[in-house]
């Protein structure tokens, strides 16, 4: 899976077919309450290999130094 920000202002994953030239699946990252998880201005994204999501937000930035984080989104393993 591949991931990319949307002007929505959410991450998306999406699978591409075994020949790697059309996206099988395209769906956004959703939060506990299994709606669609959003960010103010996503800069960055990475993902380890235990499948743990880091992203860089820069928030509203109204004001040098405000509104920024650092998420770190774990797997939902579900039950």
């Amino acid at each position: 899976m591949n991931r990319f920000y949307e002007g929505t202002h959410t991450l998306h994953t999406f699978a591409f077919n075994t020949n790697v030239t059309s996206v099988t699946d395209n769906r956004p990252l959703l939060a506990e309450g299994n709606e669609s998880l959003k960010f103010t201005r996503p800069l960055d994204v990475t993902v380890q290999a235990s499948a743990v999501i880091y992203v860089a937000d820069a928030g509203a930035w109204r004001r040098f130094g405000t509104g920024g984080a650092i998420w770190a989104l774990k797997p939902h393993l579900g039950k």
